[in-house]
């Protein structure tokens, strides 16, 4: 990597930042003129879409569409659910209805609860609705900032087992676990699969520009994609210096096959 004249700047970059972009559609009984010269060719991203939106919930977006990084769930929690469905849905006459979620159980007196997620399910990026994923996101968001995070202050774990329970455990009885869901954000799911891919592309374009301005990046990770961005390569084996060098040189000889062909022709 490139200093510029005598200035060397010297950073260890931690970043982690994730994005969401969803579209969402729907149809009445209005009228429809507007789409009679529509074009009827093939289906293209990309475009605008333009929605009527109730009042009540106008420039409720800034902490933006994340469930564990949106400071504003409550006002905002019709658009959340249009998104991400929900684990459970409160029905009429204050009935909870499991939607994603296929049923639970609770045992051991209050203190533990089984969820059983729906079969089948996959996320629109093609990754599984599975009890991994759900387990990451309870975990994930009791760390949000936002009021609407789940107020557990007795909960021990949150556990998956096998691909469709997801096991809660608390140091005392909480009868009111489920009703809990519904007004917190532990009830919209994200896609780790694309908060993971989407963050990784945030910190490549910002290792990009830290080197476009003139600093020495140095970057200690165990994603290979971010490995296309560097120059040279250290790689430690029990506290051991192993290889060092250009990151062509040092790829073919550390990594498997495949994924070495596809770091190095980035």
């Amino acid at each position: 990597m490139r200093a510029r004249g005598q200035r060397v700047k010297c950073a260890v970059l931690v970043v982690g930042t994730s994005f969401l972009v969803a579209a969402c559609g729907g149809g009445g009984n209005g009228d429809n003129s507007a789409n009679s010269n529509a074009d009827t060719g093939p289906q293209k991203k990309g475009g605008s879409l333009t929605v009527l939106a109730e009042v009540g919930y106008n420039g409720a977006w800034p902490a933006g569409l994340d469930p564990a990084t949106n400071t504003n769930g409550a006002a905002n929690q019709s658009y959340m659910t249009s998104i991400f469905g929900q684990l459970f849905e409160l029905r009429e006459g204050g009935k909870i209805v499991p939607t994603l979620a296929s049923g639970y159980t609770a045992k051991n007196g209050g203190t533990e609860f089984d969820i059983k997620l729906r079969p089948g399910v996959k996320f629109t990026d093609g990754a599984p609705f599975d009890a991994d994923t759900v387990a990451w996101h309870f975990n994930r968001v009791l760390k949000s900032q936002c009021t609407c995070r789940p107020n557990w202050p007795t909960l021990k774990s949150v556990k998956a087992q096998g691909a469709d329970t997801v096991v809660i455990t608390f140091a005392a009885p909480n009868a009111a676990f489920i009703d809990s869901l519904i007004v917190s954000n532990a009830n919209w799911v994200a896609s780790k699969k694309s908060l993971d891919a989407m963050g990784e592309r945030a910190l490549i374009r910002a290792i990009q520009h830290a080197r476009d301005d003139g600093a020495i990046v140095i970057i200690i990770a165990h994603r290979p994609a971010i490995m296309q961005v560097a120059d040279k390569l250290l790689v430690l084996e029990y506290g051991r210096v192993t290889q060092f060098g250009p990151r062509m040189d040092v790829i073919p000889a550390t990594m498997p096959g495949e994924v070495s062909r596809e770091v190095a022709a980035k």
